[in-house]
């Protein structure tokens, strides 16, 4: 009996520890509205793998929750070396590579990270086949050498050694991906890529509806030996990510009254705003660098600025805003209209625009002198006169029946305001769009466009050598001001070269810019604690979330 009553006494204290074990800590489940494309921080395109590839792989430099740069698996920010166009950083020890092992259903380190990490995915980028988010460190570093395990050096390129270091870095916001060129072991691999990282979360499982991440409590241990948490914080153990493309059972499932079903939505819709807008869910607002246009294409018709202004004249943005979203949501008196009713200055989106350059405002009289002044010039060329009379095509590619009924709005606004029939198909495919956008096979097309913070979207529309320009805009005035912007050191030369490219392509005017839609994502304030989010980079300050005590 006194066996068994030990025994009983140990399993008791075991189921104890257990219990004290769950509750000190929790699951946040989220949806998001589609599937992600990749799982390789390098070559992301798309914002839900962007979100994914945050929570498992660190940047050299990053972000605090003021914006200010940090080092993230640097170890500080200071170049030990900078001469001769030669940066030398040193980088944080005791980081550790954590990959998911199937087999053993459990995380395990795989390996230290090291310089040779920092120099392996340099190569990768460098020598890629395809397109990398990173692409521009091919365009500034000749190569990039691991001095010692903890030592990484970089070297300029001899045409930009006039760089200051403030530019190198910031430069220096890139994820580092793992050398396993020499690791036997075995991790997970999801579609290519393996479940390894050095960030707060790795991969555990990937289906087509949904994907689990489990803490990495190597990433914790290190970065954040002292975070101090209340007996009401429970920390984040796992994340739960599912996939739906019908948001309605996600809305009720976020908004139910008592303990929520569900933790976090990274976007809500704009018909949904009213119904998720309550007390007890903050609804924050993200990705600011997405903007809806009208693009056309330089190197045919539109090769006359004196025509693409006239259609920026003609087309009433401010109308068409309200005519296609004014009535489609309940309660639109409840809605941020500053928000929601932005409209993007031309030549450039809003958060690109200085102040002061002046808006191309409607204008039909102003659209219609345009086109009679084309039409009536000698020098113009008579294949495009044809061209005016007999319309155009527009390549849409709409996403919502919203972006259809711009469209319409558009065609029926040329047709009107100029006598210029405009032809489209918005069911176009969104694989054969991008494919269209790509090699330049459009007139006129209705698109959308996401930068995240580090981009320069003047540099990616605008110069004539990026694979972004799909207009073939040409400006070497503009090709000139864009590298002058890159070696300036002082923000108000920085102001004035950037007015300067605005004056240029206001003129120029190869894009219509349209409305910006802003996301919001809805987290519930009763179960999720701490919740920060970044407005490019989701999840960069999810180390400092929690789940709070009354949450499932």
């Amino acid at each position: 009996m006194y066996k068994k009553e030990i025994l009983l006494l140990a399993c008791v204290l075991l189921g104890t520890l257990n219990v004290l074990f769950l509750v000190s800590a929790a699951t946040m489940r989220y949806v998001e509205p589609a599937d992600a494309l990749t799982f390789n921080p390098l070559y992301v395109s798309d914002r839900i793998a962007l979100r994914l590839c945050t929570l498992s792989y660190l940047n050299l430099v990053g972000e605090d929750p003021t914006f200010n740069l940090r080092p993230e698996l640097l170890e500080s920010l200071t170049s030990t070396q900078a001469s001769n166009g030669i940066y030398r950083f040193k980088l944080k020890s005791d980081v550790q590579w954590v990959g998911y092992d199937g087999d053993e259903g459990k995380l395990v380190v795989l390996k230290p990270f090291t310089a040779q990490d920092v120099v392996h995915t340099f190569t990768e980028i460098r020598d890629s086949s395809e397109p990398t988010r990173y692409d521009f460190l091919k365009t500034l570093f000749t190569e990039v050498t691991a001095i010692s395990d903890n030592e990484v050096e970089f070297k300029v390129r001899k045409e930009r050694l006039d760089l200051d270091q403030d530019f190198i870095i910031r430069s220096l916001q890139f994820a580092v991906i793992p050398d396993l060129s020499n690791f036997r072991g075995h991790v997970e691999v999801f579609r290519g890529q393996p479940a390894v990282g050095t960030g707060p979360f790795i991969m555990i499982e990937e289906s087509y509806d949904r994907v689990e991440l489990k803490r990495n409590e190597e990433y914790f241990r290190v970065f954040h030996p002292n975070t101090e948490r209340s007996s009401e914080h429970l920390e984040i153990s796992e994340i739960q990510m599912a996939i739906k493309a019908d948001m309605n059972p996600s809305i009720d499932a976020i908004t139910i009254s008592g303990r929520p079903k569900l933790h976090l939505i990274t976007e809500i819709p704009l018909v949904n705003y009213s119904q998720v807008k309550q007390t007890n869910i903050s609804m924050p607002i993200h990705g600011p660098n997405s903007f809806t246009y009208i693009a056309y294409n330089c190197r045919g018709a539109f090769r006359d600025k004196r025509l693409r202004l006239a259609f920026t004249h003609a087309f009433d943005r401010q109308k068409v805003f309200v005519n296609v979203y004014g009535g489609i949501y309940p309660g639109r008196d409840q809605l941020p209209l500053k928000d929601i009713e932005e409209i993007i200055h031309c030549p450039l989106p809003a958060s690109q625009t200085p102040p002061d350059i002046p808006i191309i405002e409607h204008d039909s009289g102003r659209a219609l002198e345009l086109k009679q002044e084309i039409m009536g010039d000698e020098t113009v060329d008579e294949g495009l006169k044809r061209k005016i009379k007999e319309g155009f095509d527009l390549l849409a590619y709409a996403e919502t029946p919203m972006e259809d009924r711009v469209c319409r709005q558009f065609a029926a606004q040329i047709e009107e305001t100029l006598g210029i029939p405009i032809r489209f198909n918005t069911t176009l495919g969104k694989s054969e769009w991008f494919n269209r956008i790509g090699n330049g096979d459009f007139e006129v097309a209705f698109g959308r466009a996401v930068f995240s913070q580090n981009v320069n979207v003047i540099r990616s529309l605008f110069h004539s050598n990026s694979s972004q320009n799909v207009v073939d805009y040409r400006n070497d005035r503009i090709d000139t001001l864009l590298d002058e912007y890159d070696r300036a050191n002082h923000p108000e030369i920085r102001d004035k070269i950037r007015k300067e490219m605005a004056e240029i392509i206001a003129n120029d005017v190869p894009y219509t810019f349209l409305y910006r839609i802003p996301r919001w994502a809805a987290y519930r304030n009763d179960a999720l604690g701490g919740a920060e989010i970044h407005p490019y980079y989701f999840f960069s300050f999810i180390d400092q979330w929690y789940m709070k005590r009354r949450s499932p």
